[in-house]
């Protein structure tokens, strides 16, 4: 009767952990499209402020339609790296704050706004297109992952040692990439970096 009990008892931390795992997941598809909504939702309000200009383009509506694929993690990432390179393409600084809401971790995606930022910072481009940029560099020189500590990697994430997951660390191939592509540019304000 006693063997029932333990083993009763041992046996439901892990229902316990599975149901935690379920609900995490869960959250972070919550987080997730509260994210992607959010992003959408900005990009609306673009829209519609071009929209109200008397000068509205099919070109707008070309980078409207490049940033909805952009902010859109539910997109395939080929079609999210080529709408990075349509916006680069039309130069266009509306993309810079969309450029830096999606700059995540080492990724295709990120690789690729990092290799467009030079085309934007030119000679004659604005100070605050500059600032921009800038600030995406930044970004993406401080991108940082979580390591596992060694005591996770020996016994396993349990719910009791989830705080023993280990430290944050900066991605140095990914800064070290992004060193390599900002050291084309010549502007005083990302010489500084």
């Amino acid at each position: 009767m006693w063997w029932a009990v333990l083993t009763q008892a041992f046996a439901e931390p892990n229902l316990n952990d599975q149901t935690l795992s379920e609900v995490s997941d869960s959250d972070i598809r919550v987080e997730q499209n509260l994210r992607i909504e959010s992003l959408q939702a900005k990009v609306r309000e673009l829209e519609l402020e071009l929209s109200m200009q008397s000068d509205f383009v099919d070109q707008d509506a070309e980078i409207i339609e490049a940033l909805s694929i952009l902010v859109d993690s539910r997109q395939p990432m080929s079609e999210r790296v080529k709408a990075v390179q349509q916006l680069a393409e039309k130069k266009t600084e509306l993309a810079l704050p969309f450029f830096w809401d999606v700059l995540e971790g080492d990724t295709e995606l990120s690789r690729s706004i990092v290799g467009v930022i030079p085309s934007f910072v030119t000679e004659d481009a604005s100070e605050s297109v500059v600032l921009e940029s800038r600030q995406i560099v930044q970004k993406a020189l401080y991108t940082s992952e979580r390591q596992p500590s060694n005591i996770t990697i020996a016994i396993g994430k349990t719910s009791f040692l989830g705080a023993l997951e280990g430290e944050t660390h900066i991605v140095e191939s990914f800064a070290a990439a992004t060193l390599q592509e900002i050291a084309t540019v010549n502007h005083p304000l990302m010489a500084e970096l």
